[in-house]
C-alpha cells in the first residue's frame, strides 16, 4: 500500500519544531512506515529534511492560490492507493482519485463548494474532534455522514504524562 499526504501550502515544515497539524501527518507518515507501508508527506517547503517528505521546489503563492502546489501533488501521488490532505480543502477540487481523504484539524470552510460538491461528496473526510466534525456536517448537511469520522490526535507519552501539571512559561508545576 502507498500513501500521500499533503500539508496545507500556507505552512513551510521544520521537522524539529512542527506545529499541531504537521506533528500529526509526520507520526503517521513514520508510524505507517514502520509498518511496511510506503508513506510520503508533500510539503510546499522545508527546513530540515526528513526521509519521509518530499518538498515543492520553487513555490510561490499567486493568483492561482496554491493552485500549482495541488496540481503538483496531484502528478506525484497519481499512483498512490490514498491521498489524504491535512487541512487541504482544495485536493478534493484538483485530486482525480476516486476518493480521497480530506483530514480536517480546525473549522474551516470548503471553497468553490457550490461548484465543485459533488467532487467534495466523493472524499471521505477526518475530523480531530467531535465538535469540529458537528458544525462541519450541519454546514454541509448534503455530505455522506458516514464518510465523515472522528480521529482523534494522539499525544506523546514520553513528553506527557497523567497527573503532571505544565506552567505557561515551561516550567512544571508540583
Amino acid at each position: 500500500m502507498r500513501v500521500a499526504m499533503l500539508n496545507n501550502p500556507v505552512v513551510v515544515l521544520d521537522p524539529n519544531m512542527a506545529g499541531g497539524v504537521e506533528r500529526v501527518a509526520l507520526f503517521e507518515v513514520e508510524h505507517l512506515a514502520k509498518r511496511g507501508v510506503e508513506a510520503r508527506y508533500f510539503v510546499r517547503g522545508e527546513v530540515s529534511p526528513h526521509p519521509n517528505v518530499e518538498a515543492m521546489k520553487g513555490f510561490k503563492f499567486g493568483g492561482d492560490f496554491g493552485r500549482n502546489y495541488y496540481e503538483w501533488f496531484e502528478g506525484l501521488s497519481r499512483d498512490y492507493d490514498i491521498q489524504h490532505g491535512h487541512n487541504t480543502p482544495l485536493l478534493a477540487v484538483i485530486s482525480k482519485h476516486p476518493r480521497p481523504l480530506i483530514h480536517i484539524h480546525n473549522l474551516m470552510s470548503l471553497p468553490y463548494y457550490e461548484v465543485a460538491s459533488a467532487k467534495y461528496r466523493r472524499c471521505s473526510f477526518a475530523f480531530c474532534s467531535d465538535f469540529i466534525r458537528g458544525r462541519f456536517l450541519a454546514d454541509h448537511p448534503d455530505l455522506p455522514p458516514g464518510r465523515c469520522h472522528t480521529i482523534h490526535n494522539g499525544i506523546d507519552l514520553r513528553m506527557f504524562r497523567a497527573g503532571e501539571r505544565v506552567s505557561g512559561r515551561g516550567g512544571r508545576l508540583r
